[in-house]
């Protein structure tokens, strides 16, 4: 089905880019995504001294140092659903346990780790589900995925078992220096007027705690949750969301960071509890057609997902020379794979 390898194919490609970079596992990040603290409203200052601890060259330590090395860990987990009326209904899982460690040397990066799979979707089509189990690891080079699992649609159920290799140059991609990457970002930022007036335009309140470095809390408002669905739903369907009216009043969408006294990233981290309903899509996610009377949309996202440092270390497969060299083309046309 068109829909649900687009949802599928969405969705595992949002796990395998935030399972990267997305961790957490030790106390300065809770269970449900959130870093404490005594938070108050930003003032320009606070803003200003984020900004500049963003820049600061020290923020993964000190990388001029011999044998300099800054470990990552963590895990996340996500739960996504869509359902329209009786005649669609789609849902994925995404959980994740993965180590990424920045180290003086040539290639510099390395991650790796586990991720897990779930979706399932029913249409008039019929009904197919995905139960996936993936290994990633990344190094200068290559992405490394061994995938296995199971496949059902109502034709039957088949097994998945892939080693894949694909290099970043296949992808159009080049591997960054991931310890320049907070500057270059702080330098779009511009100043704190400039960032906060970014802040509002998309409906976020700041708030910080500076006891000792910097905690921020960037919650999204009513609107500001709208916002971000719809741009969601812009990606998803072949009509103009931007109208669209959406209740979700009791969600939350928060983001947290924390770089301690010494100007050295502790953690950033997501909560989110997303119910929202759209009245009127003028959508029928069954058909993937345009549809005036189409039914109410009911859309759900629910978890949490962090980043956090800690001593971690990344240990490759010895089989690795065994993965099979692929292109973007050849991983989303693998039977099997994608519902």
């Amino acid at each position: 089905m068109k829909s649900v390898k687009r949802w599928v194919s969405a969705v595992s490609a949002s796990a395998l880019a935030l399972g990267m970079v997305v961790l957490s596992a030790c106390s300065v990040v809770s269970s449900d995504g959130t870093i404490g603290g005594n938070y108050r409203d930003a003032e320009d200052a606070d803003i200003q001294q984020l900004l500049t601890s963003l820049g600061n060259e020290d923020l993964f330590g000190d990388a001029e140092a011999e044998g300099w090395k800054y470990g990552l860990r963590g895990e996340t987990s996500l739960d996504f659903s869509i359902s329209q009326g009786d005649t669609f209904s789609s849902y994925a899982g995404i959980g994740a346990d993965l180590s990424i460690l920045l180290e003086e040397g040539e290639a510099g990066f390395s991650a790796g780790g586990k991720l897990s799979l779930k979706s399932e979707e029913k249409s008039s089509e019929g009904e197919v589900s995905a139960d996936l189990s993936i290994e990633p690891y990344m190094d200068g080079e290559y992405i490394y995925l061994k995938v296995s699992g199971t496949r059902a649609s109502t034709g039957g159920e088949s097994s998945v078992t892939q080693r894949l290799k694909i290099a970043y140059g296949g992808l159009g991609l080049v591997v960054p220096d991931l310890t320049e990457l907070p500057s270059q970002i702080v330098s779009s930022f511009g100043d704190a007027a400039s960032f906060r007036a970014s802040l509002e335009a998309s409906g976020v309140d700041m708030d910080v705690d500076t006891s000792s470095g910097i905690k921020a809390r960037f919650t999204y408002s009513s609107e500001g949750v709208k916002e971000a669905i719809k741009e969601a739903l812009g990606s998803l369907v072949t009509v103009d969301t931007s109208s669209y009216t959406i209740d979700c009043s009791d969600s939350v969408l928060e983001m947290y960071l924390s770089i301690n006294e010494n100007g050295v990233l502790e953690a950033v981290s997501m909560r989110v509890d997303i119910e929202a309903t759209v009245p009127s899509p003028h959508f029928d996610f069954g058909t993937q057609q345009v549809a005036e009377e189409a039914a109410p949309l009911e859309l759900s996202m629910n978890g949490m997902f962090a980043l956090m440092s800690d001593d971690a270390d990344v240990v490759f497969p010895t089989d690795l020379d065994s993965y099979e060299d692929l292109d973007l083309s050849d991983i989303l046309s693998i039977p099997g794979l994608w519902a």
